[in-house]
């Protein structure tokens, strides 16, 4: 008998690497998604309530007729609030298209939710603009209070609440598109989830101590914690996606990492500037918001002070303040990279992310004289959290470089507990109203203490990633 290779079937293609365009419309999305958020954010963060729980002056009551005054300066955040929402539902579809085939069906769910929220919130803003704007311009008043977002329990703040929580169940469920095949993707998995449960544990709480009164509380919340963990996550698919299109394939079939080692060793270092960078934006935000009051003394009035509702210097503050969490938490993640089997610097690492995640959502103190509200109460636990945060995160570190590292990192953490403590002795004096002379001082000096040792720490990871080598 005798074969001929002309019978033989052709071989069925093997399934190769995604299509280029992929992992250049992932990155151009998630890199906008991040810039427009930020943008979002700082706009929404400049724009002080005037009604509600927090409203400190000009306030606006029922039945929000006076509310003319305030266009369009109350609106600008909402026009890149839409933008970043559409961008956002681009950037579930980027993230869709990198799930392995088994984990479709929950990325899947994702997908939907989040044009789900997508529509929520888009819709919510767009009536704003297009509604209420010009009728009260108009004077057409009727209807107006239910739909207004200064009404604290509106269904401006209604849908918001909504539109939020959908997105953060969105985020969860694309969680399942993602691998482990690197540490980044590790990292916006458990931004993902944690995201969620900060939210699910914020309502509950705010449920369960205002119930109904509970006004535009949980909806800051959310928002802020929706926000934050789009920024990062954001940014670090921009990251994963960037190596995929200079590595010519989006992921490998069975999850290997796609980054050499070389080009890990730049990213791990770009992270680790942060940590100096964050230093240097943090003591920049002090001096130039503290010259941008005149009245302002930096030896008798905290730092905190200078972004208190009312401060003339919020604002200013406000401007260096989000660039300086976001990084804080790039230096964390950075920081994480360069551990290797270091457990004490994962552990750091993790309490640096922590505290530039929680530091971005603190709430602020009023200026002296003010009546105190719950915002001054959560300003304080705030102020605790972070402060014991700062010292796990020094103890954990200290053991990173040897004797002479530790010793350092003690002596830190002891210039901490005393200027802290000393510093605390005049929490009564400041909530009385009275002159605190010497508070900024013991208060700049904790805080200098801190931020050097941030700075010393990046500053020591890059010296041994040099010698290293990638």
């Amino acid at each position: 008998m005798t074969t001929t290779h002309d019978s033989v079937e052709p071989a069925l293609p093997t399934a190769g690497p995604p299509a280029a365009f992929a992992p250049k419309f992932g990155f151009a999305v998630a890199l906008a998604t991040g810039l427009m958020t930020v943008l979002t954010f700082s706009l929404a963060v400049a724009t002080p309530p005037r009604s509600g729980q927090l409203c400190q002056a000009s306030c606006f009551t029922y039945p929000y007729l006076g509310i003319a005054a305030r266009f369009p300066r109350d609106y600008f955040w909402m026009l890149p609030a839409i933008v970043a929402t559409l961008l956002y539902t681009a950037f579930a579809v980027a993230l869709y298209g990198r799930a392995a085939p088994d984990k479709r069906p929950v990325a899947q769910l994702g997908l939907v939710l989040s044009g789900m929220a997508a529509l929520t919130l888009v819709g919510d803003y767009f009536v704003q603009l297009a509604v209420i704007q010009p009728s009260v311009l108009a004077g057409e008043g009727d209807g107006i209070s239910l739909l207004t977002q200064y009404n604290p329990h509106g269904l401006f703040i209604a849908l918001e609440e909504m539109g939020y929580l959908l997105m953060s169940l969105s985020l969860v469920c694309m969680s399942g598109a993602l691998t482990s095949a690197t540490r980044l993707e590790r990292v916006v998995r458990w931004l993902f989830v944690g995201g969620f449960v900060v939210n699910v544990l914020g309502l509950s709480w705010y449920l369960a101590r205002h119930g109904h009164l509970r006004g535009y509380l949980f909806e800051i919340l959310v928002i802020s914690v929706d926000w934050i963990v789009l920024i990062g996550a954001a940014f670090m698919m921009a990251i994963v996606f960037r190596r995929d299109i200079s590595y010519g394939r989006a992921r490998t079939l069975h999850g290997e990492a796609t980054l050499p080692r070389a080009a890990a060793g730049r990213l791990r270092k770009v992270l680790l500037v942060c940590g100096v960078l964050s230093s240097v934006v943090y003591i920049a935000a002090d001096v130039v918001s503290g010259l941008s009051w005149a009245a302002y003394s930096f030896t008798s009035q905290t730092i905190s002070e200078l972004s208190a509702l009312g401060a003339p210097s919020r604002p200013t503050w406000l401007a260096f303040g989000i660039p300086y969490d976001l990084l804080l938490i790039a230096f964390g993640v950075g920081v994480w990279g360069s551990a290797s089997q270091k457990r004490g610097l994962r552990v750091t690492a993790a309490l640096l992310v922590a505290i530039g995640a929680i530091g971005s959502v603190w709430p602020p103190m009023h200026v002296r004289g003010s009546v105190t509200t719950l915002t001054d109460t959560l300003h304080i636990v705030w102020a605790g959290v972070i402060s014991l945060l700062i010292l796990l995160a020094i103890g954990f570190g200290s053991g990173t470089f040897g004797r002479r590292f530790r010793v350092y990192s003690l002596a830190t953490i002891a210039v901490l507990l005393v200027s802290g403590t000393l510093t605390s002795l005049y929490g009564p004096r400041i909530a009385a109203n009275q002159p605190t002379p010497g508070v900024g001082i013991l208060e700049r000096i904790d805080l200098a203490g801190y931020l050097v040792w941030t700075a010393v720490l990046a500053v020591a990871l890059l010296r041994t990633s040099r010698r290293r080598g990638p």
